[in-house]
């Protein structure tokens, strides 16, 4: 007689209903993120952009689709977090990193990344608002975990804003 066992890892891709949704979501080894190789394109209203990925504009006013900003491309490492949203933020700084004082560019949402695999990755991109006025400025993009901790961050080099962003 031969008896054979089979074990099912929590962390294989297996669609066995009998792992439960807490064991389904554990990936093995070390939990981290990477942000790396960020550029930042041209600048472009937010309605345009918004129109170029056929995204809804939502509750957005007509002063909100107005707004000029930048879009701003990285690309994402991310290992054990199969499952969870890990929001990603968008800071305006100053030249010497400083955060601007309008609060409308401080720690704004872009978006979630939440890997349905244990290691997920690729090119990103978000779209920023510019502040209203010329001058010098960079964009800091941060990664967190979901209880708020910072994964990772990285910021562009240093742009110009040559025309008031109305």
């Amino acid at each position: 007689m031969i008896l054979a066992l089979i074990f099912h890892p929590p962390w294989g891709e297996s669609s066995s209903s009998n792992l439960s949704d807490a064991s389904a979501s554990r990936c093995p080894g070390v939990a981290d993120a990477k942000l790396s190789r960020i550029t930042v394109d041209q600048r472009v209203r937010r309605r345009v952009y918004l129109a170029m990925h056929h995204a809804s504009p939502g509750s957005a006013s007509k002063k909100e689709l107005d707004a000029v900003g930048r879009v701003i491309h990285f690309s994402v490492t991310i290992r054990g977090f199969r499952g969870k949203a890990l929001p990603i933020y968008w800071w305006v700084l100053t030249p010497g990193g400083e955060p601007v004082p309008e609060k409308t560019l401080q720690e704004q949402l872009a978006q979630y990344e939440t890997p349905n695999t244990c290691t997920t990755g690729g090119r990103r991109e978000i779209w920023v608002k510019l502040p209203n006025r010329i001058g010098k400025f960079k964009i800091e993009v941060q990664l967190l975990q979901p209880d708020g901790g910072e994964l990772d961050d990285i910021r562009t080099p240093t742009f110009s804003v040559r025309t008031p962003q109305i």
